[in-house]
């Protein structure tokens, strides 16, 4: 019996290893493909930068930009990332982007906070809304792209058709959302 993991390839490495450290038997099935955008860094007066997710962290820090900042994360595991790639003062809304909207609500000030949002162009604009509602200021920086990938292996195919997929680790709405779609596309939701 397999887990199935969507989350991109590299991530999806790293989420098995772990997975098989603790006896489960994984199979990758991406369901996005995650290319990074390159990005000069904005000299505005930031006062803290948002993330949503780990592969936002991980293209910031791609781009070598500054981790002086205090920054708000999504969820521990974003808060984490943040660390590991530099950042000191990481405060993490231990839920979605709507929770971390209204986190930052709660704690700053919005006419005297402007924040930059690294993110993709392609996103849920969930965060973007909450802060706006709120009247605090923030640029998005588009530093990477999601595209849906359309295929899976002939080992996915086969593992879910032969009924040995127990579980499907999902990372984000966006990739639940294109995993159906793939499924559909290749005639394999029937068996979920």
């Amino acid at each position: 019996m397999y887990t199935l993991i969507t989350r991109p390839k590299d991530a999806a490495k790293k989420t098995a290893h772990k997975l098989n450290l603790l006896g489960y038997t994984s199979l990758i099935g991406s369901a996005l493909e995650v290319n990074f955008i390159h990005q000069a860094w904005q000299k505005k007066p930031y006062t803290g930068i948002i993330f949503t997710s780990q592969i936002a962290v991980e293209a910031y820090q791609e781009n070598q930009f500054p981790t002086y900042l205090p920054c708000f994360t999504v969820g521990d595991t974003t808060k984490y990332r943040a660390q590991e790639a530099g950042f000191r003062d990481v405060i993490s809304a231990h839920g979605n982007s709507q929770d971390l909207g209204l986190l930052i609500a709660e704690i700053c000030r919005p006419n005297s906070e402007f924040f930059l949002y690294p993110t993709t162009e392609n996103g849920l604009k969930t965060l973007q809304n909450t802060l706006t509602d709120h009247s605090f200021r923030f640029d998005e920086l588009f530093i990477y792209k999601t595209k849906k990938n359309i295929s899976l292996r002939k080992q996915v195919i086969d593992a879910i058709t032969h009924d040995q997929v127990h579980s499907i680790l999902f990372y984000s709405q966006k990739s639940a959302q294109s995993m159906v779609e793939i499924l559909e596309a290749h005639y394999l939701l029937p068996y979920i």
